[in-house]
């Protein structure tokens, strides 16, 4: 695999760019072919796309340039701003302002469909069973999509349900298929190419961030974890303040849908030491009440708890926390809640590889079994603790309010 214009000796490339070259994908993002072709991969910091050069239907003189080069997934469909929103399996992408004008799908955070690649998804989900390659031609373009899928649901632990989702909120504020249609893309680009005066990307803006599972997914420590936490109590103040919990509100009644409640650390009394040996409390942003750890919930939060928090938020009683905010929290304790999740679901795995053995559930046991090898590849594992998702703008929050230009 090649990078544009680079040439063995010809240039020093740094740790990181490096790195990038051994990680980046081996499927071109627009024709999906996979062989052994010279592939160019993308300038973008954090971007892994490669593409064949014929794909992009660039001059060798473009190639052959020390150019900064970011591919069209960095820039919105509709007006070329920055995009904010990406379809998982071609270069389409939106901003923030054109989302609500655009045939897009969100799925799991910025991160969805496009309507000419959701139809191709919906219908290996229902006809080719999405795990199942075969449904397509192999040496055709929908054949290779389907390859490439294959890999990016793995990858993304997407599942039939998800996909299932989209068509169910369709109405929803989250998924946005309405308006401006999009015109079937061919396999070549035929933009001219960017030409900035500054080749490096200007930081994010302060955007708000939402209120929604998936950021608070980011943030969220479960009992088992705070107690492998405690036993680092050095750092433990700084890692879980401005983290979410999920506290018991009555523990006689922990079926109740009212039984439990997010709430936000703000700070932490009584850690371990030599000279104390009392339980660990936590302190919240709104209510004035101490909670021990042994009060916390080691289950997943529900939508409802998400959406009370929101109300908590939207009303004044807590304040919004930025983009910005979100994403140094969520790298300060994403090793440690991924070690976690990752450990708790190898101890799973066996069990729901079992029960799909015996009911002949085919395709879960595939992907049970895929699972498995993922988590225990120690690359793949490195890659999930230091991966930290987008986080997702206020702009996509339900009820979320908008300017007059918006």
């Amino acid at each position: 695999m090649e990078k544009k214009g680079e040439v063995s000796g010809e240039k020093n490339a740094v740790a990181a760019v490096a790195n990038k070259y051994e990680i980046c994908e081996q499927f071109c993002f627009v024709c999906k072919d996979l062989g052994d072709h010279s592939y160019y991969y993308c300038d973008y910091p954090g971007c892994l796309k490669v593409y064949h050069p014929e794909c992009l239907n660039k001059d060798e003189s473009f190639w052959g340039s020390e150019v900064y080069w970011a591919c069209d997934w960095h820039t919105c469909y509709n007006c070329s701003e920055a995009s904010a929103f990406y379809c998982y399996t071609c270069k389409y992408a939106v901003c923030p302002r054109c989302v609500h004008d655009s045939e897009f799908s969100l799925v799991r955070g910025r991160y969805g469909f496009c309507s000419k690649c959701l139809d191709i998804v919906q219908v290996l989900e229902e006809h080719g069973k999405g795990y199942d390659l075969g449904f397509f031609d192999p040496n055709r373009y929908y054949g290779r999509f389907e390859s490439y899928y294959k890999t990016i649901r793995i990858k993304q632990g997407l599942r039939s349900r998800d996909i299932r989702a989209v068509k169910d909120r369709s109405n929803n504020s989250v998924s946005y298929n309405t308006k401006r249609k999009r015109e079937p893309e061919e396999e070549t680009e035929n933009k001219s190419p960017r030409k900035d005066e500054d080749p490096v990307p200007l930081p994010l803006p302060l955007y708000d961030a939402a209120i929604v599972p998936e950021n608070i997914e980011l943030l969220y420590l479960r009992k088992g974890l705070i107690r492998e936490l405690l036993k680092q109590p050095e750092s433990f103040e700084e890692k879980v303040v401005g983290c979410y919990v999920r506290i018991i509100l009555n523990p006689k009644d922990r079926r109740s849908l009212h039984s439990f409640r997010l709430m936000q650390i703000k700070g932490v009394k009584n850690l371990p030491s030599s000279e104390t040996n009392g339980d660990t409390v936590l302190q919240f942003t709104d209510v004035p009440e101490e909670t021990s750890v042994n009060d916390l919930s080691e289950g997943d939060f529900t939508e409802e708890e998400c959406k009370i928090l929101r109300e908590k938020v939207v009303s004044g009683q807590l304040e919004r926390p930025t983009i910005t905010d979100l994403e140094k929290k969520a790298k300060i304790i994403v090793k440690d809640r991924m070690n976690y999740k990752i450990d708790k679901e190898l101890a799973l795995l066996p069990h729901l590889i079992d029960r799909a053995n015996e009911k002949g559930w085919r395709g879960d046991l595939f992907d049970y079994i895929e699972r498995r090898r993922i988590l225990k590849d120690p690359s793949e594992r490195q890659k999930m603790l230091e991966y930290v998702p987008n986080i997702v703008n206020y702009m996509v929050e339900p009820g979320a309010i908008f300017g007059p230009n918006d």
